[in-house]
Protein backbone atom coordinates (compact mmCIF):
# COMPACT_ATOMS: atom_id res chain seq x y z
CA UNK A 1 0.00 0.00 0.00
CA UNK A 2 1.57 3.76 -0.98
CA UNK A 3 1.82 5.11 2.15
CA UNK A 4 1.17 9.13 1.96
CA UNK A 5 3.35 11.82 4.16
CA UNK A 6 1.70 14.49 6.21
CA UNK A 7 4.02 17.05 7.55
CA UNK A 8 3.06 19.19 10.78
CA UNK A 9 4.24 22.12 11.68
CA UNK A 10 3.99 23.75 15.26
CA UNK A 11 4.67 27.70 14.96
CA UNK A 12 4.62 27.61 18.81
CA UNK A 13 8.49 27.71 20.84
CA UNK A 14 6.74 26.10 24.32
CA UNK A 15 7.35 22.57 25.80
CA UNK A 16 3.91 22.74 26.69
CA UNK A 17 1.74 23.80 23.62
CA UNK A 18 -1.86 23.94 22.81
CA UNK A 19 -1.10 24.22 19.55
CA UNK A 20 1.33 21.13 19.45
CA UNK A 21 -1.50 19.60 21.50
CA UNK A 22 -4.02 20.01 18.51
CA UNK A 23 -1.53 18.78 15.83
CA UNK A 24 -1.01 15.43 18.19
CA UNK A 25 -4.86 14.96 17.92
CA UNK A 26 -4.61 15.34 13.86
CA UNK A 27 -1.48 12.83 14.43
CA UNK A 28 -3.63 9.88 16.31
CA UNK A 29 -5.97 10.54 13.83
CA UNK A 30 -4.31 9.97 10.79
CA UNK A 31 -2.52 6.58 12.43
CA UNK A 32 -6.32 5.59 13.17
CA UNK A 33 -6.93 6.11 9.45
CA UNK A 34 -3.68 3.87 8.11
CA UNK A 35 -1.92 4.42 5.39
CA UNK A 36 -0.23 7.78 6.70
CA UNK A 37 3.43 8.82 7.96
CA UNK A 38 2.78 11.62 9.63
CA UNK A 39 6.48 13.59 10.34
CA UNK A 40 6.52 16.52 13.05
CA UNK A 41 8.68 19.32 11.15
CA UNK A 42 11.48 20.45 14.50
CA UNK A 43 13.79 22.60 14.87
CA UNK A 44 11.88 26.02 14.07
CA UNK A 45 13.42 27.78 16.68
CA UNK A 46 17.02 27.22 15.42
CA UNK A 47 16.28 28.71 12.06
CA UNK A 48 18.26 31.69 11.86
CA UNK A 49 16.20 34.85 10.89
CA UNK A 50 15.80 35.55 6.50
CA UNK A 51 18.19 38.06 5.06
CA UNK A 52 17.82 37.81 1.75
CA UNK A 53 21.89 38.49 0.74
CA UNK A 54 23.39 35.51 3.09
CA UNK A 55 20.91 33.15 0.97
CA UNK A 56 23.84 31.71 -0.68
CA UNK A 57 24.70 29.17 2.31
CA UNK A 58 21.26 27.72 2.95
CA UNK A 59 21.37 27.04 6.76
CA UNK A 60 21.02 22.74 7.69
CA UNK A 61 17.71 23.79 9.25
CA UNK A 62 16.10 24.91 6.31
CA UNK A 63 17.42 22.52 4.00
CA UNK A 64 16.28 19.78 5.75
CA UNK A 65 12.89 21.61 6.44
CA UNK A 66 12.62 21.93 2.79
CA UNK A 67 13.31 17.88 2.06
CA UNK A 68 11.13 17.30 4.22
CA UNK A 69 8.19 19.55 2.90
CA UNK A 70 9.35 18.37 -1.24
CA UNK A 71 8.59 14.68 0.37
CA UNK A 72 5.24 15.23 1.97
CA UNK A 73 2.00 14.82 0.30
CA UNK A 74 0.22 17.47 2.70
CA UNK A 75 0.64 19.90 5.76
CA UNK A 76 -0.99 20.71 8.80
CA UNK A 77 0.51 23.79 10.50
CA UNK A 78 -0.70 24.78 13.90
CA UNK A 79 0.51 28.19 15.36
CA UNK A 80 -0.50 30.79 18.38
CA UNK A 81 -1.22 34.31 17.27
CA UNK A 82 1.07 36.84 19.52
CA UNK A 83 -0.03 40.70 18.92
CA UNK A 84 -2.72 40.30 16.53
CA UNK A 85 -0.40 38.05 14.27
CA UNK A 86 1.37 35.12 13.57
CA UNK A 87 3.91 33.92 15.24
CA UNK A 88 7.68 35.11 14.42
CA UNK A 89 9.18 31.84 14.43
CA UNK A 90 6.75 30.44 11.76
CA UNK A 91 6.22 33.42 9.43
CA UNK A 92 10.24 33.30 9.06
CA UNK A 93 10.29 29.64 8.38
CA UNK A 94 7.62 30.33 6.06
CA UNK A 95 9.34 33.19 4.54
CA UNK A 96 12.84 30.74 3.70
CA UNK A 97 10.31 28.65 1.68
CA UNK A 98 9.30 31.36 -1.02
CA UNK A 99 12.30 30.70 -3.28
CA UNK A 100 12.17 27.14 -3.58
CA UNK A 101 8.65 26.49 -4.02
CA UNK A 102 7.89 23.27 -1.81
CA UNK A 103 4.55 24.76 -0.94
CA UNK A 104 3.29 24.63 -4.22
CA UNK A 105 0.15 23.03 -5.15
CA UNK A 106 -0.30 21.58 -1.66
CA UNK A 107 -2.57 20.97 0.11
CA UNK A 108 -2.49 22.87 3.86
CA UNK A 109 -4.05 23.12 6.93
CA UNK A 110 -4.28 25.59 9.38
CA UNK A 111 -5.00 25.74 12.80
CA UNK A 112 -4.36 28.10 15.76
CA UNK A 113 -5.21 27.71 19.61
CA UNK A 114 -5.45 30.74 22.00
CA UNK A 115 -7.35 32.71 23.84
CA UNK A 116 -9.57 33.83 20.93
CA UNK A 117 -8.95 31.20 18.69
CA UNK A 118 -6.41 32.92 16.60
CA UNK A 119 -9.01 34.14 13.58
CA UNK A 120 -5.77 36.93 12.44
CA UNK A 121 -2.94 34.39 12.48
CA UNK A 122 -4.87 31.82 10.79
CA UNK A 123 -5.61 34.68 8.17
CA UNK A 124 -2.36 35.50 8.03
CA UNK A 125 -1.22 32.25 7.50
CA UNK A 126 -3.75 31.74 5.08
CA UNK A 127 -3.01 34.59 2.91
CA UNK A 128 0.89 34.25 3.31
CA UNK A 129 0.48 30.06 2.12
CA UNK A 130 -1.84 30.95 -0.44
CA UNK A 131 1.05 33.60 -1.95
CA UNK A 132 3.11 30.83 -1.68
CA UNK A 133 0.84 29.04 -4.25
CA UNK A 134 -0.22 26.37 -1.20
CA UNK A 135 -4.03 25.15 -1.45
CA UNK A 136 -5.24 26.21 1.92
CA UNK A 137 -8.00 23.73 2.56
CA UNK A 138 -8.78 24.44 6.22
CA UNK A 139 -8.87 26.83 8.96
CA UNK A 140 -9.74 25.98 12.41
CA UNK A 141 -9.28 28.38 15.38
CA UNK A 142 -10.25 26.46 19.01
CA UNK A 143 -10.64 29.43 21.96
CA UNK A 144 -9.81 28.80 25.48
CA UNK A 145 -7.40 25.69 25.21
CA UNK A 146 -6.54 25.63 28.63
CA UNK A 147 -10.40 25.06 29.29
CA UNK A 148 -10.39 22.27 26.97
CA UNK A 149 -7.16 20.38 28.11
CA UNK A 150 -6.05 17.90 30.94
CA UNK A 151 -2.86 19.75 33.59
CA UNK A 152 -0.77 17.97 30.92
CA UNK A 153 -2.11 19.99 28.26
CA UNK A 154 -3.76 17.20 26.22
CA UNK A 155 -6.67 17.91 24.75
CA UNK A 156 -9.89 15.66 26.59
CA UNK A 157 -12.46 18.53 25.37
CA UNK A 158 -15.03 15.88 22.96
CA UNK A 159 -16.04 18.69 20.57
CA UNK A 160 -12.93 20.43 20.18
CA UNK A 161 -10.98 16.55 19.90
CA UNK A 162 -14.07 16.12 16.63
CA UNK A 163 -13.64 19.51 15.35
CA UNK A 164 -10.01 18.58 14.88
CA UNK A 165 -10.47 15.36 13.80
CA UNK A 166 -12.55 16.68 11.28
CA UNK A 167 -9.55 18.21 9.55
CA UNK A 168 -7.83 15.28 9.45
CA UNK A 169 -10.15 13.68 7.61
CA UNK A 170 -10.88 16.60 5.39
CA UNK A 171 -6.93 16.44 4.48
CA UNK A 172 -7.57 12.51 3.94
CA UNK A 173 -10.52 13.66 1.40
CA UNK A 174 -8.73 16.06 -0.50
CA UNK A 175 -5.71 14.04 -1.33
CA UNK A 176 -7.99 12.16 -3.28
CA UNK A 177 -10.01 14.94 -5.39
CA UNK A 178 -9.17 15.99 -8.54
CA UNK A 179 -6.96 18.87 -8.53
CA UNK A 180 -10.30 21.12 -9.70
CA UNK A 181 -12.03 20.30 -6.94
CA UNK A 182 -9.19 21.52 -4.65
CA UNK A 183 -8.86 24.52 -6.01
CA UNK A 184 -12.28 25.03 -5.61
CA UNK A 185 -11.80 24.62 -1.87
CA UNK A 186 -9.10 26.71 -1.73
CA UNK A 187 -10.21 29.97 -3.73
CA UNK A 188 -13.42 29.66 -0.79
CA UNK A 189 -11.12 29.87 1.67
CA UNK A 190 -8.79 32.73 -0.03
CA UNK A 191 -12.45 34.71 -0.18
CA UNK A 192 -12.58 33.86 3.34
CA UNK A 193 -9.60 35.96 4.39
CA UNK A 194 -9.61 38.51 1.37
CA UNK A 195 -7.17 37.08 -1.15
CA UNK A 196 -7.67 37.21 -4.65
CA UNK A 197 -9.21 33.76 -5.42
CA UNK A 198 -8.63 33.91 -8.91
CA UNK A 199 -4.72 33.76 -8.34
CA UNK A 200 -5.17 30.00 -7.36
CA UNK A 201 -4.85 27.57 -10.42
Amino acid sequence: MLVKRVTTICGSLQSMSANQAMLDVVSSSFAHTGGYEVVSATGLGDIPALNPERQAVIPAEVSNLRTLLGSSDAVVIASPEYAGGIAGGLKNCLDWIVGSGEFYQKPVALMSAGTSGGPIALSQMARTLTWHGAYVVSLLGMMGPKSKSDDNGVIVDEESISQIKSVAALLDNVLSMDRSEVVHIAREIAEQVGYDPNRII
